[in-house]
């Protein structure tokens, strides 16, 4: 196991990558499963959150109502 690898462990990260700037080792892999990686978290995220309206009961009182 390397240094990088033991370190991602360490701090939880579930996803680890050895990558090269140098000779473009795993670049391309890396980018592409990180970007599906936050569309799936997107994704969950969005089906997961709701907007809740609540009736308050009070009728006729905003500004856009007919009754004035």
């Amino acid at each position: 196991m390397v240094a990088g690898e033991r370190l991602s462990q360490d701090h939880g990260t579930m996803i680890f990558f050895e990558t090269s700037s140098k000779t473009g080792l795993n670049i391309v892999d890396t980018i592409v499963t990180l970007a599906r990686a936050m569309l799936t978290r997107e994704d969950t995220e969005v089906q997961s959150s709701s907007l809740r309206i609540e009736n308050n009961g009070m009728k006729g009182t905003s500004c856009c109502s007919a009754s004035k």
